[in-house]
Protein backbone atom coordinates (compact mmCIF):
# COMPACT_ATOMS: atom_id res chain seq x y z
CA UNK A 1 0.00 0.00 0.00
CA UNK A 2 2.47 2.17 0.30
CA UNK A 3 3.31 4.86 -2.16
CA UNK A 4 -0.49 5.29 -3.22
CA UNK A 5 -2.57 8.39 -1.95
CA UNK A 6 -4.13 6.60 0.83
CA UNK A 7 -7.37 9.02 1.58
CA UNK A 8 -8.85 8.04 -1.52
CA UNK A 9 -7.78 4.43 -2.93
CA UNK A 10 -5.81 2.49 -0.35
CA UNK A 11 -7.28 2.28 2.97
CA UNK A 12 -10.78 3.39 1.71
CA UNK A 13 -10.68 0.48 -0.74
CA UNK A 14 -9.83 -1.80 2.14
CA UNK A 15 -12.66 -0.89 4.11
CA UNK A 16 -15.18 -1.45 1.91
CA UNK A 17 -13.64 -4.07 0.71
CA UNK A 18 -14.32 -5.50 4.48
CA UNK A 19 -17.91 -4.24 4.62
CA UNK A 20 -20.50 -6.52 4.06
CA UNK A 21 -24.01 -4.76 5.29
CA UNK A 22 -26.28 -7.00 3.54
CA UNK A 23 -25.11 -9.83 5.60
CA UNK A 24 -24.43 -7.48 8.98
CA UNK A 25 -20.92 -7.26 8.52
CA UNK A 26 -18.86 -3.88 8.90
CA UNK A 27 -15.44 -3.05 8.11
CA UNK A 28 -15.46 -1.43 12.09
CA UNK A 29 -17.73 0.09 14.52
CA UNK A 30 -14.72 2.44 16.03
CA UNK A 31 -14.85 5.15 14.21
CA UNK A 32 -13.60 8.02 16.76
CA UNK A 33 -11.21 7.45 19.87
CA UNK A 34 -14.98 7.30 22.36
CA UNK A 35 -15.65 3.78 20.78
CA UNK A 36 -12.31 2.52 21.85
CA UNK A 37 -9.19 3.12 23.65
CA UNK A 38 -7.02 3.40 20.49
CA UNK A 39 -8.56 6.41 18.94
CA UNK A 40 -10.75 4.80 15.96
CA UNK A 41 -10.39 5.72 12.38
CA UNK A 42 -10.10 8.98 12.93
CA UNK A 43 -7.19 8.69 15.19
CA UNK A 44 -5.59 6.46 12.64
CA UNK A 45 -5.39 8.92 10.22
CA UNK A 46 -4.27 11.67 12.58
CA UNK A 47 -1.42 9.76 13.05
CA UNK A 48 -0.82 8.90 9.04
CA UNK A 49 -0.98 12.67 9.02
CA UNK A 50 1.10 13.57 11.64
CA UNK A 51 -0.98 15.28 13.83
CA UNK A 52 0.29 16.02 17.52
CA UNK A 53 -0.64 13.31 20.41
CA UNK A 54 -2.27 15.22 22.39
CA UNK A 55 -0.12 18.37 22.76
CA UNK A 56 3.00 19.30 20.87
CA UNK A 57 5.89 21.64 22.32
CA UNK A 58 7.16 24.06 19.19
CA UNK A 59 10.72 25.14 18.85
CA UNK A 60 9.75 28.79 20.04
CA UNK A 61 8.61 26.82 23.50
CA UNK A 62 4.79 27.09 22.75
CA UNK A 63 2.39 24.37 22.78
CA UNK A 64 -0.29 23.32 19.85
CA UNK A 65 -3.18 21.10 20.53
CA UNK A 66 -4.32 18.39 18.37
CA UNK A 67 -7.33 20.02 18.08
CA UNK A 68 -6.06 23.16 16.06
CA UNK A 69 -3.71 21.27 14.36
CA UNK A 70 -4.72 21.32 10.10
CA UNK A 71 -4.16 17.35 10.45
CA UNK A 72 -7.03 16.90 12.49
CA UNK A 73 -8.97 18.80 10.20
CA UNK A 74 -8.08 16.78 7.34
CA UNK A 75 -8.68 13.76 9.68
CA UNK A 76 -12.04 14.69 10.32
CA UNK A 77 -12.73 15.19 6.14
CA UNK A 78 -11.42 11.63 5.17
CA UNK A 79 -13.05 9.62 8.22
CA UNK A 80 -16.96 11.93 7.15
CA UNK A 81 -15.62 10.21 3.85
CA UNK A 82 -15.52 6.84 4.70
CA UNK A 83 -18.60 7.23 7.02
CA UNK A 84 -20.40 8.70 3.95
CA UNK A 85 -19.43 5.56 2.32
CA UNK A 86 -21.28 3.11 4.34
CA UNK A 87 -18.26 0.81 5.65
CA UNK A 88 -18.81 1.59 9.63
CA UNK A 89 -21.68 0.35 11.33
CA UNK A 90 -24.46 2.96 11.41
CA UNK A 91 -24.85 2.33 15.04
CA UNK A 92 -20.97 2.81 15.83
CA UNK A 93 -21.39 6.16 17.66
CA UNK A 94 -24.85 4.83 19.99
CA UNK A 95 -23.68 1.71 21.53
CA UNK A 96 -20.98 1.47 24.44
CA UNK A 97 -17.16 0.52 23.70
CA UNK A 98 -17.84 -2.90 25.34
CA UNK A 99 -20.34 -3.73 23.04
CA UNK A 100 -18.19 -2.65 20.19
CA UNK A 101 -15.61 -5.28 21.63
CA UNK A 102 -17.58 -7.89 21.74
CA UNK A 103 -18.42 -7.29 17.87
CA UNK A 104 -14.96 -7.64 16.56
CA UNK A 105 -14.77 -10.98 18.84
CA UNK A 106 -18.12 -12.05 17.17
CA UNK A 107 -16.59 -11.25 14.12
CA UNK A 108 -19.25 -8.89 13.27
CA UNK A 109 -16.51 -6.68 12.28
CA UNK A 110 -12.86 -6.75 10.74
CA UNK A 111 -11.06 -3.87 12.42
CA UNK A 112 -10.78 -2.69 15.58
CA UNK A 113 -9.07 0.23 17.88
CA UNK A 114 -8.34 -1.04 21.16
CA UNK A 115 -6.00 -1.36 24.28
CA UNK A 116 -3.21 -3.59 24.69
CA UNK A 117 -4.49 -5.47 26.44
CA UNK A 118 -7.33 -6.68 23.85
CA UNK A 119 -4.64 -8.73 21.72
CA UNK A 120 -3.71 -10.90 24.60
CA UNK A 121 -7.36 -11.57 26.37
CA UNK A 122 -8.76 -12.00 22.47
CA UNK A 123 -6.29 -14.38 21.53
CA UNK A 124 -6.41 -16.67 25.12
CA UNK A 125 -10.26 -16.58 25.10
CA UNK A 126 -11.54 -16.43 21.90
CA UNK A 127 -9.54 -18.48 20.19
CA UNK A 128 -10.83 -21.18 22.31
CA UNK A 129 -14.42 -20.68 20.62
CA UNK A 130 -12.67 -19.93 17.41
CA UNK A 131 -9.75 -21.79 16.70
CA UNK A 132 -8.92 -19.74 13.34
CA UNK A 133 -9.40 -16.62 14.94
CA UNK A 134 -6.12 -14.63 14.99
CA UNK A 135 -5.00 -10.79 15.15
CA UNK A 136 -2.79 -8.48 12.58
CA UNK A 137 -1.84 -5.11 14.25
CA UNK A 138 -1.66 -2.23 11.68
CA UNK A 139 1.52 -0.19 10.71
CA UNK A 140 -0.19 2.81 9.29
CA UNK A 141 1.70 4.24 6.41
CA UNK A 142 2.09 8.42 6.32
CA UNK A 143 -0.81 9.60 4.51
CA UNK A 144 1.20 10.66 1.34
CA UNK A 145 2.57 7.05 1.31
CA UNK A 146 6.21 8.11 2.24
CA UNK A 147 7.14 5.36 4.79
CA UNK A 148 5.40 4.57 7.90
CA UNK A 149 3.55 7.08 10.31
CA UNK A 150 4.63 6.86 13.45
CA UNK A 151 2.48 5.68 16.66
CA UNK A 152 0.56 7.73 19.30
CA UNK A 153 2.76 6.60 22.58
CA UNK A 154 0.69 6.87 25.98
CA UNK A 155 1.93 8.19 29.07
CA UNK A 156 3.19 5.11 30.43
CA UNK A 157 0.33 5.58 33.50
CA UNK A 158 -2.89 5.04 32.80
CA UNK A 159 -4.59 5.86 36.93
CA UNK A 160 -3.24 5.79 40.50
CA UNK A 161 -4.99 4.72 43.09
CA UNK A 162 -5.55 7.19 46.42
CA UNK A 163 -5.66 6.10 49.86
CA UNK A 164 -8.50 7.82 51.91
CA UNK A 165 -6.57 8.99 55.30
CA UNK A 166 -6.94 6.57 58.17
CA UNK A 167 -5.00 4.61 60.85
CA UNK A 168 -1.76 4.02 60.52
CA UNK A 169 -2.54 0.00 60.61
CA UNK A 170 -5.63 0.53 58.43
CA UNK A 171 -3.17 1.85 55.43
CA UNK A 172 -0.43 -0.45 56.00
CA UNK A 173 -3.16 -3.18 55.77
CA UNK A 174 -4.03 -1.52 52.47
CA UNK A 175 -0.68 -1.04 51.10
CA UNK A 176 -0.02 -4.84 51.64
CA UNK A 177 -3.44 -5.69 49.50
CA UNK A 178 -1.95 -3.30 47.05
CA UNK A 179 1.41 -5.05 47.06
CA UNK A 180 -0.42 -8.09 46.86
CA UNK A 181 -1.86 -7.19 43.47
CA UNK A 182 1.13 -5.85 42.09
CA UNK A 183 3.11 -9.30 42.58
CA UNK A 184 5.08 -9.79 39.25
CA UNK A 185 4.26 -12.29 36.18
CA UNK A 186 6.00 -15.71 37.05
CA UNK A 187 4.85 -15.73 40.79
CA UNK A 188 2.20 -17.77 42.54
CA UNK A 189 0.30 -14.91 43.55
CA UNK A 190 -0.08 -13.67 39.83
CA UNK A 191 -1.15 -17.04 38.53
CA UNK A 192 -3.77 -16.96 41.42
CA UNK A 193 -5.01 -13.60 40.66
CA UNK A 194 -5.06 -13.79 36.82
CA UNK A 195 -6.16 -17.66 36.26
CA UNK A 196 -7.53 -18.39 39.24
CA UNK A 197 -7.81 -22.12 40.93
CA UNK A 198 -6.16 -24.65 39.00
CA UNK A 199 -9.11 -27.11 38.08
CA UNK A 200 -11.77 -24.76 38.19
CA UNK A 201 -10.47 -21.89 36.45
CA UNK A 202 -7.80 -23.13 34.56
CA UNK A 203 -5.86 -26.19 33.50
CA UNK A 204 -2.18 -26.61 32.31
CA UNK A 205 -1.46 -27.55 28.52
CA UNK A 206 2.27 -27.67 27.70
CA UNK A 207 2.72 -25.62 30.97
CA UNK A 208 0.73 -23.18 30.45
CA UNK A 209 -2.49 -21.89 31.96
CA UNK A 210 -5.73 -22.33 29.69
CA UNK A 211 -8.90 -21.54 31.13
CA UNK A 212 -12.01 -23.09 31.26
CA UNK A 213 -15.40 -21.84 30.58
CA UNK A 214 -15.90 -21.31 34.20
CA UNK A 215 -12.54 -18.83 34.62
CA UNK A 216 -13.62 -17.38 31.39
CA UNK A 217 -16.51 -16.03 33.13
CA UNK A 218 -14.62 -15.56 36.40
CA UNK A 219 -11.57 -13.98 36.25
CA UNK A 220 -12.45 -10.55 34.83
CA UNK A 221 -12.33 -8.75 38.23
CA UNK A 222 -10.38 -5.45 36.47
CA UNK A 223 -8.80 -5.74 40.01
CA UNK A 224 -5.52 -4.16 37.76
CA UNK A 225 -7.01 -0.62 37.76
CA UNK A 226 -6.30 -0.89 41.78
CA UNK A 227 -2.91 -1.26 41.03
CA UNK A 228 -0.95 -3.89 38.72
CA UNK A 229 2.95 -4.98 37.61
CA UNK A 230 4.50 -4.41 34.86
CA UNK A 231 2.77 -5.58 32.00
CA UNK A 232 4.66 -8.83 30.50
CA UNK A 233 4.48 -9.86 27.18
CA UNK A 234 2.67 -13.54 27.50
CA UNK A 235 -0.47 -15.09 25.87
CA UNK A 236 -0.62 -18.95 26.80
CA UNK A 237 -0.16 -21.56 24.87
CA UNK A 238 0.39 -18.83 21.57
CA UNK A 239 3.96 -17.95 21.74
CA UNK A 240 3.73 -16.85 17.77
CA UNK A 241 1.84 -13.46 19.46
CA UNK A 242 3.98 -12.68 22.30
CA UNK A 243 6.68 -12.78 19.34
CA UNK A 244 4.73 -10.44 17.21
CA UNK A 245 3.91 -8.36 20.34
CA UNK A 246 7.56 -8.24 20.87
CA UNK A 247 8.45 -7.29 17.07
CA UNK A 248 5.75 -5.01 16.71
CA UNK A 249 6.87 -3.11 19.70
CA UNK A 250 10.21 -3.20 18.57
CA UNK A 251 9.29 -1.73 15.33
CA UNK A 252 6.96 1.05 16.58
CA UNK A 253 7.97 2.11 19.73
CA UNK A 254 11.44 3.84 18.89
CA UNK A 255 9.51 6.36 16.26
CA UNK A 256 6.61 6.64 18.83
CA UNK A 257 5.45 10.04 19.28
CA UNK A 258 4.73 11.13 22.80
CA UNK A 259 2.26 13.80 24.34
CA UNK A 260 4.45 16.89 25.29
CA UNK A 261 2.31 17.60 27.62
CA UNK A 262 3.14 14.35 29.95
CA UNK A 263 4.65 15.04 33.40
CA UNK A 264 3.58 19.38 32.75
CA UNK A 265 0.84 20.87 35.02
CA UNK A 266 -2.14 23.33 33.79
CA UNK A 267 -4.70 24.30 36.67
CA UNK A 268 -6.88 25.53 33.78
CA UNK A 269 -6.30 21.89 31.68
CA UNK A 270 -8.33 19.93 34.83
CA UNK A 271 -10.94 22.44 36.11
CA UNK A 272 -12.29 23.29 32.43
CA UNK A 273 -10.25 20.62 30.39
CA UNK A 274 -13.27 18.00 30.46
CA UNK A 275 -16.44 20.39 29.71
CA UNK A 276 -14.53 22.19 26.82
CA UNK A 277 -12.77 19.20 25.28
CA UNK A 278 -16.03 17.34 25.06
CA UNK A 279 -17.72 20.19 23.10
CA UNK A 280 -15.23 19.30 20.76
CA UNK A 281 -15.70 15.52 20.67
CA UNK A 282 -19.37 15.92 20.08
CA UNK A 283 -18.75 18.40 17.26
CA UNK A 284 -16.34 15.59 15.89
CA UNK A 285 -19.06 13.60 16.03
CA UNK A 286 -21.47 15.45 13.88
CA UNK A 287 -18.62 16.53 11.37
CA UNK A 288 -18.26 13.14 10.97
CA UNK A 289 -21.92 12.24 10.26
CA UNK A 290 -22.48 14.99 8.14
CA UNK A 291 -24.42 17.05 10.44
CA UNK A 292 -22.25 20.02 11.10
CA UNK A 293 -19.34 21.25 8.43
CA UNK A 294 -15.54 21.79 8.56
CA UNK A 295 -16.59 25.39 8.75
CA UNK A 296 -18.27 24.12 12.13
CA UNK A 297 -15.07 22.59 13.61
CA UNK A 298 -13.26 25.74 12.75
CA UNK A 299 -15.51 27.78 14.67
CA UNK A 300 -15.72 25.43 17.32
CA UNK A 301 -11.88 25.64 17.72
CA UNK A 302 -11.99 28.82 18.03
CA UNK A 303 -14.90 28.79 21.08
CA UNK A 304 -12.27 25.96 22.57
CA UNK A 305 -9.25 28.25 22.33
CA UNK A 306 -11.20 31.36 23.93
CA UNK A 307 -12.87 29.52 26.41
CA UNK A 308 -9.93 27.87 28.30
CA UNK A 309 -7.33 26.48 25.36
CA UNK A 310 -5.35 29.72 25.00
CA UNK A 311 -4.64 29.47 28.62
CA UNK A 312 -3.96 26.05 28.72
CA UNK A 313 -1.37 26.11 26.14
CA UNK A 314 0.49 29.72 28.01
CA UNK A 315 -0.11 27.02 31.08
CA UNK A 316 1.78 23.97 29.71
CA UNK A 317 4.21 26.20 28.46
CA UNK A 318 5.38 27.84 32.07
CA UNK A 319 5.21 24.58 33.57
CA UNK A 320 8.09 23.69 31.13
CA UNK A 321 10.05 26.55 31.57
CA UNK A 322 9.58 26.03 35.23
CA UNK A 323 10.64 22.30 34.98
CA UNK A 324 13.65 22.78 32.78
CA UNK A 325 14.89 26.09 34.40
Amino acid sequence: MAGVNHERVGLAHLMQELADPKHGHWASATVSGAQAAGGGMLGLFQEMLGAPNGWKRNSDGSFTSVYEAEQTRQALSTTADLWKSGVFDPDSFAITASAVSNQFRAGKTSVYFGSWNLWQNSMSQVKQLAPGFSLTPIIAPKFDGSGDASVYLSNGVQNFTALKKSSPTRVKELLRIANWLATPFGTAEYLFRNYGIKGVDYTLVDGDPTYTSVGMSQTSLYLHYITAPQVALYTAGEPDVTKAQYDYLAKVVPSGVGDDSAGLQSATALSKGPTINSTLTNLQYDVIQGRKSLADWDAGVSAWLKAGGDQIKKEYAESYRSKNS
